[in-house]
């Protein structure tokens, strides 16, 4: 299992520098108004995984993985691992980039917004790739390009439709104690998510032949 994780992470390691570096890029250019650089960087290193299933196609590595000790269930569960801690070093890295310009400007950081955009993105993330790994594991990344698009940009829609339909500065703004349960509950919602999409994912690349 480790060394499944270990050649992604070598096949990945200029493509994730690149990703780090706009990213980074990213929250200079918008270094005032730096909180939507977390939901940008954890759906960014969300996608990652996808990219090493595109590898493992074009190298034709599951026909040889499947000859040496190791089962499909190996790994399809080393992918879903890879995707979780990719999503969660986004994650990671947006925060960061959130907490600095409160740091240089010496305003007070607004922890529960940051949070929130955390939890919701990671939520949003998890539910992306509980759809979509199950159908690239199905047709293949080619076919699935347009579902995997509309995973990425439809959760974004509707967000944005939803700050345009309702107005929030006349609602009751509810308690930091219940928001903070909501964004928790949302980042659990998708994580568990996860579970009954491993179970297809695995199912669908068992009767694969390769």
């Amino acid at each position: 299992m480790s060394g499944l994780l270990l050649k992604d992470i070598l096949n990945l390691k200029s493509y994730v520098t690149t990703l780090v570096v706009c990213i980074v890029g990213y929250g200079i250019i918008f270094l005032t108004e730096n909180t939507g650089v977390s939901a940008f960087a954890i759906m960014m290193f969300a996608m990652v995984v996808i990219t090493t299933i595109a590898y493992d196609k074009q190298a034709k590595w599951n026909k040889y993985a499947l000859t040496m000790p190791l089962t499909r269930k190996d790994i399809i569960l080393s992918k879903y691992i890879f995707f979780v801690a990719s999503t969660i070093i986004g994650a990671i890295i947006g925060f960061v980039l959130s907490v600095i310009p409160s740091i240089l400007s010496e305003k007070n950081l607004e922890v529960l917004t940051v949070f929130g955009i955390i939890s919701v993105a990671l939520g949003m993330a998890f539910l992306f790739g509980s759809i979509s790994l199950p159908v690239i594991f199905k047709i293949g990344v080619e076919k699935a390009r347009i579902i995997i698009i509309c995973c990425t940009v439809l959760p974004v829609g509707i967000l944005l439709l939803l700050g345009k339909l309702v107005d929030f500065e006349t609602m009751v703004r509810p308690s930091d104690g219940f928001l903070l349960g909501v964004f928790i509950l949302v980042a659990i919602v998708g994580a568990l998510l996860l579970i009954p999409s491993y179970m297809i994912s695995l199912r669908i690349f068992t009767k694969k032949d390769f």
